[in-house]
């Protein structure tokens, strides 16, 4: 692939699924808030849920605007990396192999090493667009929420920059702490701290769980719509639009049903308390299995495949058709 076809399928990509997820950004909060409701509130079904938001909190501010600039950028972005490395790595498998560039197990490794390759490097913008969705509530006379996982709290941060600019400054406060007690003093110190204060974004259990999903979404959305469009050409359907909406279809459906487990956890982690996480990703895991049992793992599986599917069709599609504008031909 040239670098020229590598740099298009990342504008391509990037444009096309940020825009489709700024629409689809209130079934997305929908889809979060509902993961992480109790289950009294989660029990009387996700419509009613809904119906309860919107009338308590209004469209807008209970559904529209949380993370709404953090979902545009982060998925965009992930998305964006995924498309543009997934054929430079599947060809480089299927070379090394000797396969003839079409192997199942070439599409299945190359769509999961870009996906938590996307997810990872992305990581504090999709953690936060989380956060930014989960930890809500309705607000009473006191400015307080009323329930949600922050009940009672007053409400910390409402946009991107302030979430990012929040654990930055908690990161850098515990840091100056252990400087001062040595551990990162010297003329380099303060360097040190502010460079480990930038990492820390890069939250640990929160990363994990979102990479496991970055491979898991990537491998059912990658490798099912490229094997999709090869297996149905091959049985004589012409490519164009129809086909990458039949295998975007598809995509999604594999997407959701692989990736959904992960996605509850990382939705869970999201809500957990600082002594809670202290126990790690696999702490929180075990300790929502333990409270929820394993269906806990599945909920959210139709607002989050009704949100993949439009977004996966979208996107795809208008990603294809820049493709071809550009004069590159379709997707491969």
């Amino acid at each position: 692939m040239a670098d020229g076809e590598f740099l298009l399928n990342l504008g391509a990509m990037g444009a096309s699924s940020g825009l489709s997820m700024a629409f689809l950004n209130p079934l997305d909060t929908l889809r979060l808030r509902w993961q992480v409701s109790s289950s009294s509130s989660a029990g009387a079904g996700l419509f009613p849920f809904g119906r309860r938001i919107v009338a308590l909190e209004g469209a807008f501010r209970g559904l529209v605007r949380p993370g709404l600039g953090a979902n545009v950028l982060s998925v965009g972005a992930c998305n964006a990396l995924k498309y543009a490395s997934y054929p430079v790595i599947r060809d480089a498998l299927t070379r090394h192999d000797g396969e003839a560039g079409d192997g199942v197990g070439a599409m299945v490794a190359a769509s999961m090493m870009s996906g938590a390759m996307g997810y990872a490097f992305f990581a504090p913008l999709y953690l936060t667009k989380t956060k930014l969705q989960t930890l809500l509530g309705t607000v009473g006379p006191d400015g307080r929420y009323l329930d949600g996982p922050r009940r009672g709290h007053l409400p910390a941060h409402r946009s991107l920059a302030q979430s990012l600019g929040a654990s930055f400054r908690e990161a850098s406060v515990a840091l100056r702490s252990a400087s001062h007690g040595g551990r990162y003093g010297g003329a380099h110190g303060g360097a040190i701290a502010t460079l480990r204060s930038l990492c820390a974004l890069w939250d640990c259990g929160g990363t994990t769980l979102l990479v496991l999903r970055g491979a898991a979404i990537s491998c059912g959305q990658l490798t099912f719509y490229d094997l999709t469009k090869r297996e149905s050409k091959r049985h004589g359907v012409e490519e164009g639009p129809l086909l990458h909406m039949g295998a975007s279809v598809v995509a999604a459906f594999w997407a959701t049903t692989l990736s959904l487990p992960f996605d509850v956890l990382l939705a869970k982690w999201s809500i957990a308390s600082k002594k809670e996480k202290e126990q790690g990703a696999w702490g929180v895991a075990r300790r929502t299995l333990a409270r929820e049992g394993p269906r806990i793992l599945v909920r959210g599986w139709v607002p989050m495949f009704s949100r993949l599917t439009p977004l996966y069709i979208a996107g795809s599609t208008m990603f294809e058709q820049i493709r071809i504008a550009c004069g590159v031909g379709y997707y491969a």
